[in-house]
């Protein structure tokens, strides 16, 4: 195949590329692969995300996150919640931990793309932290709102006023679900204050291209993203190995400052630093 890598989601500016693999899933798409900077990403988008993001299936499951959800943040009377609320705020608990060791001091602000329902946002509210953020997912922004009190705004990150001068942004499993990943982090370069931090959890396909191809309907149901759910076109249509994370870093003028890696998931966090004025 002989395109050019289109122009927002490359790093390198224009490229011809590869089939990476071609219409696995039966949706008429190839994932493709810049051949000058290991870009990989699918030739055509086969779904619009805010048609995706905005789905019955969608708004059902942040209704049903949420239930699980306002068990730990609202405290409801539920036997489960004091087992859940402990989980959630020592699991968020331990990322801000993570965050703060990294800038140097407690963030005094926050803001958190594709915050779903607000859990994470939660939590570093309650330690203090001027906690805002945005979701595709119009009626998980209206949870994060009225039930967790949150100042979240609905639509998409590009298309939102966002606020500047941030300690902290962060975006977790959000870059391999939007089309242009370079706009995205330009952005967040924008909105951090000088020296300030942003935390980019994803996939990294060195481990995914090692779990063979499991397209039977049962995939989501045991395995999920393990069966290669993360090559589905419909959700992913970004693919990225850690030297091309890295690259678009430095492309957009942040310094890698800290990786940890979740080997069991095949997930990585950076850490990256918009340089100090």
């Amino acid at each position: 195949i002989q395109k050019a890598c289109r122009a927002k989601e490359a790093l390198c500016g224009g490229a011809k590329v590869e089939v990476a693999h071609a219409n696995v899933f039966g949706q008429g798409v190839s994932l493709v692969r810049c051949v000058a900077c290991g870009f990989k990403f699918y030739d055509r988008t086969y779904m619009q995300p805010e048609a995706f993001y905005n789905s019955p299936a969608n708004d059902d499951f942040a209704e049903r996150s949420y239930m699980y959800g306002s068990q730990v943040i609202a405290r409801q009377t539920d036997e489960q919640a004091p087992a859940n609320k402990v989980f959630l705020v020592s699991y968020y608990g331990a990322v801000l931990d993570q965050v703060a060791h990294v800038l140097g001091r407690q963030p005094r602000t926050l803001y958190e793309v594709g915050c779903d329902w607000g859990a994470f946002l939660r939590v570093a509210h309650d330690r203090g932290i001027r906690a805002t953020g945005c979701d595709l997912n119009r009626r998980a922004a209206e949870i994060a709102q009225k039930r967790m009190g949150l100042d979240v705004a609905a639509g998409a990150f590009l298309a939102l006023d966002v606020p500047t001068e941030q300690d902290v942004v962060v975006l977790f499993d959000v870059i391999e679900h939007i089309p242009n990943p370079r706009d995205v982090m330009e952005r967040v370069w924008g909105m951090l204050a000088s020296g300030g931090i942003a935390a980019i959890k994803t996939f990294y396909d060195e481990y995914h291209q090692t779990v063979p191809l499991d397209l039977s309907p049962a995939r989501h149901m045991d395995r999920g993203l393990k069966t290669t759910g993360y090559f589905d076109p419909t959700a992913h249509p970004c693919h990225f190995d850690l030297p091309v994370l890295r690259a678009l870093m430095a492309r957009v003028g942040l310094n890698v400052v800290k990786e940890t890696l979740d080997e069991v998931n095949g997930q990585v966090t950076l850490f990256v630093r918009r340089p100090a004025a």
